[in-house]
Protein backbone atom coordinates (compact mmCIF):
# COMPACT_ATOMS: atom_id res chain seq x y z
CA UNK A 1 0.00 0.00 0.00
CA UNK A 2 2.81 2.65 0.89
CA UNK A 3 4.79 1.36 -2.46
CA UNK A 4 1.69 2.25 -4.27
CA UNK A 5 1.14 5.51 -3.11
CA UNK A 6 4.95 6.15 -3.48
CA UNK A 7 4.76 5.65 -7.01
CA UNK A 8 1.48 7.65 -7.47
CA UNK A 9 3.35 11.10 -6.55
CA UNK A 10 6.83 9.93 -8.52
CA UNK A 11 4.11 9.63 -11.32
CA UNK A 12 2.51 12.80 -11.23
CA UNK A 13 3.51 15.71 -13.43
CA UNK A 14 4.55 18.01 -9.91
CA UNK A 15 7.26 15.01 -9.25
CA UNK A 16 10.38 17.56 -8.89
CA UNK A 17 8.16 19.91 -6.76
CA UNK A 18 8.13 17.28 -3.77
CA UNK A 19 11.67 17.70 -3.82
CA UNK A 20 14.10 20.63 -1.92
CA UNK A 21 17.55 22.60 -3.04
CA UNK A 22 19.86 20.17 -0.97
CA UNK A 23 18.12 16.90 -2.67
CA UNK A 24 19.24 18.58 -6.17
CA UNK A 25 22.15 19.94 -4.72
CA UNK A 26 22.97 16.43 -3.43
CA UNK A 27 21.97 14.33 -6.74
CA UNK A 28 24.12 17.01 -8.81
CA UNK A 29 27.53 15.89 -6.74
CA UNK A 30 26.28 12.22 -7.30
CA UNK A 31 25.79 12.36 -10.91
CA UNK A 32 28.69 15.05 -11.90
CA UNK A 33 31.12 12.25 -10.07
CA UNK A 34 30.09 9.62 -11.86
CA UNK A 35 32.98 10.11 -14.37
CA UNK A 36 35.45 9.95 -11.73
CA UNK A 37 34.12 6.73 -9.98
CA UNK A 38 35.75 5.43 -12.78
CA UNK A 39 39.05 6.79 -12.49
CA UNK A 40 39.12 4.86 -9.00
CA UNK A 41 39.19 1.52 -10.25
CA UNK A 42 40.16 0.10 -6.81
CA UNK A 43 37.22 1.51 -5.10
CA UNK A 44 34.65 1.49 -7.99
CA UNK A 45 32.16 -0.62 -6.61
CA UNK A 46 31.83 0.59 -3.40
CA UNK A 47 31.43 3.86 -5.46
CA UNK A 48 28.70 2.55 -7.45
CA UNK A 49 26.66 0.61 -4.81
CA UNK A 50 26.63 4.05 -2.61
CA UNK A 51 25.06 6.03 -5.85
CA UNK A 52 22.56 3.02 -6.50
CA UNK A 53 21.82 3.61 -3.04
CA UNK A 54 21.43 7.03 -2.36
CA UNK A 55 19.84 7.83 -5.69
CA UNK A 56 16.53 6.32 -5.43
CA UNK A 57 16.75 7.34 -1.60
CA UNK A 58 16.90 11.14 -2.53
CA UNK A 59 14.27 10.44 -4.96
CA UNK A 60 11.73 8.24 -3.27
CA UNK A 61 11.57 8.89 0.73
CA UNK A 62 10.34 12.47 0.13
CA UNK A 63 7.71 12.01 -2.01
CA UNK A 64 6.86 8.92 -0.34
CA UNK A 65 6.72 11.04 3.04
CA UNK A 66 4.29 13.30 1.94
CA UNK A 67 1.68 10.51 0.02
CA UNK A 68 1.88 8.56 3.58
CA UNK A 69 1.41 12.11 5.31
CA UNK A 70 -1.50 12.90 3.67
CA UNK A 71 -3.42 9.41 3.41
CA UNK A 72 -2.90 8.59 7.11
CA UNK A 73 -5.70 7.70 9.41
CA UNK A 74 -3.72 6.24 12.54
CA UNK A 75 -1.38 7.07 14.68
CA UNK A 76 0.67 4.46 13.50
CA UNK A 77 0.32 5.39 9.82
CA UNK A 78 1.43 9.32 10.82
CA UNK A 79 4.37 8.13 12.74
CA UNK A 80 5.54 6.26 9.93
CA UNK A 81 5.42 9.41 7.21
CA UNK A 82 6.97 11.18 10.45
CA UNK A 83 9.75 8.78 10.64
CA UNK A 84 10.56 8.74 6.72
CA UNK A 85 10.42 12.38 7.01
CA UNK A 86 13.36 12.44 9.32
CA UNK A 87 15.36 10.19 7.28
CA UNK A 88 14.69 12.18 4.10
CA UNK A 89 15.67 15.38 6.32
CA UNK A 90 19.07 13.52 7.27
CA UNK A 91 19.43 12.58 4.25
CA UNK A 92 21.81 15.52 2.22
CA UNK A 93 24.06 15.33 4.92
CA UNK A 94 25.59 12.03 4.35
CA UNK A 95 26.95 13.59 0.93
CA UNK A 96 29.01 15.39 3.24
CA UNK A 97 31.00 11.93 4.74
CA UNK A 98 30.52 10.33 1.77
CA UNK A 99 31.99 12.65 -0.30
CA UNK A 100 34.69 13.60 1.78
CA UNK A 101 36.17 10.15 1.62
CA UNK A 102 35.78 9.81 -2.28
CA UNK A 103 38.13 12.30 -2.95
CA UNK A 104 40.96 11.03 -1.29
CA UNK A 105 40.23 8.10 -3.76
CA UNK A 106 39.87 10.71 -6.60
CA UNK A 107 42.87 12.10 -5.27
CA UNK A 108 45.32 9.11 -5.27
CA UNK A 109 44.18 8.39 -8.50
CA UNK A 110 44.72 11.48 -10.68
CA UNK A 111 47.86 11.68 -8.74
CA UNK A 112 49.27 8.79 -8.89
CA UNK A 113 52.85 8.47 -8.69
CA UNK A 114 53.13 12.23 -7.99
CA UNK A 115 54.84 13.55 -4.39
CA UNK A 116 52.31 13.72 -2.02
CA UNK A 117 53.80 17.35 -0.82
CA UNK A 118 54.32 18.78 -4.16
CA UNK A 119 51.84 21.72 -3.24
CA UNK A 120 52.76 22.15 -0.08
CA UNK A 121 55.85 23.59 -0.35
CA UNK A 122 54.05 26.51 -1.79
CA UNK A 123 51.87 26.51 0.87
CA UNK A 124 54.53 26.13 3.57
CA UNK A 125 56.29 29.72 1.68
CA UNK A 126 52.56 31.20 1.75
CA UNK A 127 52.91 31.33 5.82
CA UNK A 128 56.42 32.02 6.06
CA UNK A 129 55.80 35.14 3.93
CA UNK A 130 52.86 35.73 5.78
CA UNK A 131 53.81 34.94 9.52
CA UNK A 132 57.77 34.93 9.19
CA UNK A 133 57.48 30.36 10.29
CA UNK A 134 55.91 27.99 9.74
CA UNK A 135 53.17 28.44 12.08
CA UNK A 136 51.50 24.85 12.08
CA UNK A 137 54.80 23.40 12.91
CA UNK A 138 57.06 26.68 15.22
CA UNK A 139 53.98 28.19 16.78
CA UNK A 140 52.93 25.50 19.11
CA UNK A 141 56.46 25.40 20.69
CA UNK A 142 57.24 22.06 22.73
CA UNK A 143 55.61 22.68 26.04
CA UNK A 144 54.10 19.61 27.89
CA UNK A 145 53.13 21.56 31.38
CA UNK A 146 49.36 20.48 32.19
CA UNK A 147 48.21 24.40 31.75
CA UNK A 148 49.54 23.95 28.15
CA UNK A 149 48.04 20.54 27.45
CA UNK A 150 44.78 21.25 28.89
CA UNK A 151 44.55 23.67 26.37
CA UNK A 152 45.64 21.36 23.99
CA UNK A 153 43.18 18.46 24.54
CA UNK A 154 40.02 21.71 24.72
CA UNK A 155 41.41 22.45 20.99
CA UNK A 156 41.41 18.76 20.17
CA UNK A 157 37.87 18.50 21.29
CA UNK A 158 37.10 21.71 19.20
CA UNK A 159 39.01 20.11 16.08
CA UNK A 160 36.80 16.46 16.63
CA UNK A 161 33.68 18.98 16.74
CA UNK A 162 33.20 19.45 13.43
CA UNK A 163 31.55 16.01 13.86
CA UNK A 164 29.29 17.06 16.28
CA UNK A 165 28.81 20.44 14.33
CA UNK A 166 27.78 18.85 11.07
CA UNK A 167 25.57 16.19 11.98
CA UNK A 168 24.48 17.88 15.83
CA UNK A 169 23.24 21.31 13.87
CA UNK A 170 21.06 19.53 11.40
CA UNK A 171 19.53 17.24 14.23
CA UNK A 172 18.77 19.69 16.64
CA UNK A 173 16.93 21.39 13.35
CA UNK A 174 14.95 18.88 12.22
CA UNK A 175 13.82 18.46 15.46
CA UNK A 176 12.98 21.89 16.07
CA UNK A 177 11.96 22.65 12.70
CA UNK A 178 8.46 24.19 12.81
CA UNK A 179 10.09 26.74 13.95
CA UNK A 180 11.12 27.57 10.74
CA UNK A 181 10.75 25.03 8.00
CA UNK A 182 13.62 26.55 6.09
CA UNK A 183 16.14 26.31 8.68
CA UNK A 184 17.22 22.47 7.70
CA UNK A 185 16.95 23.59 3.98
CA UNK A 186 19.34 26.33 4.44
CA UNK A 187 21.78 24.62 6.79
CA UNK A 188 21.95 21.81 3.96
CA UNK A 189 22.56 23.76 1.37
CA UNK A 190 25.23 25.64 3.31
CA UNK A 191 26.70 22.31 4.29
CA UNK A 192 27.01 21.07 0.70
CA UNK A 193 28.04 24.31 -1.57
CA UNK A 194 30.99 24.74 1.13
CA UNK A 195 31.87 21.25 0.62
CA UNK A 196 31.22 21.26 -3.55
CA UNK A 197 34.02 24.50 -3.20
CA UNK A 198 36.56 22.60 -0.96
CA UNK A 199 36.29 19.36 -3.18
CA UNK A 200 37.12 21.34 -6.50
CA UNK A 201 39.91 23.15 -4.95
CA UNK A 202 41.09 19.50 -3.70
CA UNK A 203 41.05 17.62 -6.89
CA UNK A 204 42.27 20.95 -8.95
CA UNK A 205 45.38 21.57 -6.38
CA UNK A 206 45.44 18.56 -4.02
CA UNK A 207 47.18 19.66 -0.90
CA UNK A 208 48.22 17.37 2.05
CA UNK A 209 48.71 19.13 5.16
CA UNK A 210 51.65 19.52 7.92
CA UNK A 211 50.62 16.50 9.92
CA UNK A 212 51.78 14.56 6.72
CA UNK A 213 55.11 17.16 5.51
CA UNK A 214 56.26 17.68 8.47
CA UNK A 215 57.24 15.54 11.45
CA UNK A 216 54.12 14.60 12.96
CA UNK A 217 53.58 15.11 16.66
CA UNK A 218 53.18 12.65 19.29
CA UNK A 219 49.68 12.43 20.82
CA UNK A 220 51.04 12.57 24.77
CA UNK A 221 52.15 15.71 23.46
CA UNK A 222 49.63 17.31 22.04
CA UNK A 223 46.69 16.66 24.28
CA UNK A 224 44.83 13.62 25.85
CA UNK A 225 42.34 11.67 24.63
CA UNK A 226 41.10 13.63 21.98
CA UNK A 227 44.72 13.99 20.64
CA UNK A 228 45.01 10.30 20.53
CA UNK A 229 41.37 9.65 18.93
CA UNK A 230 41.95 12.70 15.92
CA UNK A 231 45.53 11.56 15.25
CA UNK A 232 44.06 8.11 14.91
CA UNK A 233 41.26 9.54 12.61
CA UNK A 234 43.33 11.38 10.33
CA UNK A 235 45.87 8.21 10.38
CA UNK A 236 42.77 5.52 9.51
CA UNK A 237 39.82 7.93 7.66
CA UNK A 238 41.91 11.06 6.35
CA UNK A 239 41.67 11.71 2.49
CA UNK A 240 45.08 13.02 1.66
CA UNK A 241 45.29 16.19 -0.27
CA UNK A 242 42.29 17.98 1.17
CA UNK A 243 43.85 20.74 3.19
CA UNK A 244 43.78 23.55 1.58
CA UNK A 245 40.98 25.23 2.10
CA UNK A 246 40.43 24.22 5.30
CA UNK A 247 36.69 21.69 5.05
CA UNK A 248 36.73 22.12 9.03
CA UNK A 249 37.14 26.00 9.36
CA UNK A 250 34.72 26.47 6.20
CA UNK A 251 31.87 23.81 7.38
CA UNK A 252 31.57 24.44 11.19
CA UNK A 253 31.51 28.45 10.65
CA UNK A 254 29.38 27.76 8.08
CA UNK A 255 26.66 25.95 10.02
CA UNK A 256 27.52 28.57 12.99
CA UNK A 257 26.24 31.57 10.95
CA UNK A 258 23.20 29.28 10.21
CA UNK A 259 22.46 28.44 13.70
CA UNK A 260 22.75 32.70 14.56
CA UNK A 261 20.38 32.84 11.67
CA UNK A 262 17.37 30.34 13.67
CA UNK A 263 18.03 29.43 17.18
CA UNK A 264 20.19 31.90 18.61
CA UNK A 265 21.15 29.36 22.20
CA UNK A 266 22.27 27.18 20.23
CA UNK A 267 24.78 29.57 18.07
CA UNK A 268 26.13 30.33 21.42
CA UNK A 269 26.44 27.07 22.59
CA UNK A 270 28.43 26.48 19.00
CA UNK A 271 30.29 29.70 20.45
CA UNK A 272 32.91 27.46 22.40
CA UNK A 273 33.78 24.88 19.54
CA UNK A 274 33.71 26.48 16.21
CA UNK A 275 36.48 29.28 16.61
CA UNK A 276 38.59 27.32 19.07
CA UNK A 277 37.90 24.57 15.50
CA UNK A 278 39.49 27.03 13.82
CA UNK A 279 42.41 28.02 15.90
CA UNK A 280 43.18 24.39 16.15
CA UNK A 281 43.72 23.46 12.75
CA UNK A 282 47.13 25.50 12.87
CA UNK A 283 47.64 25.01 16.21
CA UNK A 284 47.77 21.61 16.88
CA UNK A 285 49.63 20.98 13.26
CA UNK A 286 46.73 19.93 11.26
CA UNK A 287 45.93 22.40 8.79
CA UNK A 288 48.86 25.25 7.66
CA UNK A 289 47.19 28.54 8.59
CA UNK A 290 46.47 30.00 5.06
CA UNK A 291 44.52 26.95 4.85
CA UNK A 292 42.38 28.41 7.79
CA UNK A 293 42.99 31.96 6.37
CA UNK A 294 40.90 30.69 3.51
CA UNK A 295 38.86 28.47 4.93
CA UNK A 296 37.24 30.81 7.85
CA UNK A 297 36.04 33.58 5.55
CA UNK A 298 34.47 30.74 3.19
CA UNK A 299 32.73 29.96 6.40
CA UNK A 300 31.10 33.50 7.11
CA UNK A 301 30.05 34.27 3.42
CA UNK A 302 28.84 31.17 2.19
CA UNK A 303 25.72 30.82 4.03
CA UNK A 304 24.58 33.94 2.54
CA UNK A 305 25.33 32.83 -0.76
CA UNK A 306 23.11 29.19 0.00
CA UNK A 307 20.04 31.07 1.53
CA UNK A 308 20.05 32.78 -2.12
CA UNK A 309 20.27 29.46 -4.11
CA UNK A 310 17.49 28.00 -1.89
CA UNK A 311 15.56 31.14 -2.30
CA UNK A 312 16.05 31.25 -6.18
CA UNK A 313 15.61 27.43 -6.60
CA UNK A 314 12.54 27.55 -4.49
CA UNK A 315 11.31 30.08 -7.24
CA UNK A 316 11.96 27.90 -9.98
CA UNK A 317 10.48 25.13 -8.09
CA UNK A 318 7.13 27.41 -8.22
CA UNK A 319 7.30 28.48 -11.67
CA UNK A 320 7.64 24.76 -13.00
CA UNK A 321 4.89 23.52 -15.41
CA UNK A 322 2.58 22.28 -12.54
CA UNK A 323 -1.05 21.86 -13.38
CA UNK A 324 -3.54 23.23 -10.58
CA UNK A 325 -5.02 21.37 -7.86
CA UNK A 326 -8.49 21.42 -9.93
CA UNK A 327 -7.03 20.03 -12.50
CA UNK A 328 -4.87 17.48 -10.65
CA UNK A 329 -8.03 16.46 -8.87
CA UNK A 330 -9.74 14.96 -12.47
CA UNK A 331 -6.70 12.36 -12.07
CA UNK A 332 -7.76 9.17 -10.76
CA UNK A 333 -4.00 8.27 -9.74
CA UNK A 334 -3.89 12.03 -7.73
CA UNK A 335 -7.54 11.42 -5.84
CA UNK A 336 -5.59 10.08 -3.04
CA UNK A 337 -3.15 12.12 -2.68
CA UNK A 338 -4.70 15.09 -2.51
CA UNK A 339 -7.64 14.15 0.04
CA UNK A 340 -6.45 15.85 3.10
CA UNK A 341 -4.16 18.70 1.49
CA UNK A 342 -5.30 22.48 1.68
CA UNK A 343 -7.19 22.92 -0.99
CA UNK A 344 -5.45 26.80 -1.46
CA UNK A 345 -2.46 25.16 -2.86
CA UNK A 346 -0.67 23.02 -5.48
CA UNK A 347 -0.89 19.68 -5.16
CA UNK A 348 3.27 19.24 -4.61
CA UNK A 349 5.65 21.61 -2.90
CA UNK A 350 3.71 23.77 -0.97
CA UNK A 351 1.54 21.06 0.50
CA UNK A 352 4.00 19.25 1.36
CA UNK A 353 5.88 22.09 3.41
CA UNK A 354 2.47 22.43 5.22
CA UNK A 355 1.43 18.72 5.70
CA UNK A 356 5.04 17.28 6.37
Amino acid sequence: MYASKAIMVLQSDSFLRFLKPQDFLALFYLFCTIPLVFVDLPGLWSCMALRLLLIPAFLFCRPTAYSWKADASTYGEHRNADVLNFVSQMLPFLIYPVGYGEQGKFIAAMYVGQDECLHDRTIQQYDRDLFGMDVSKDFRGASTDVPHMLFAEYLQFAYFGLYIIAFGVPLFLVLTRRNNPKAMDHAACTLLITSYICWICYLSYPVAGPLWCFEKPEAQNVGYYFAQLNLWLQAEGAAHGTATPSSHCAGSVGLWIVSMWYHKPLAIGLAFIAPALCFATFYLQYHYAFDAMIGTPMGIVLPFIAWRVCELMRDYLDLVSVPSLSSMEEREDCKPILKDVDRDVDCGYEAYQQEV
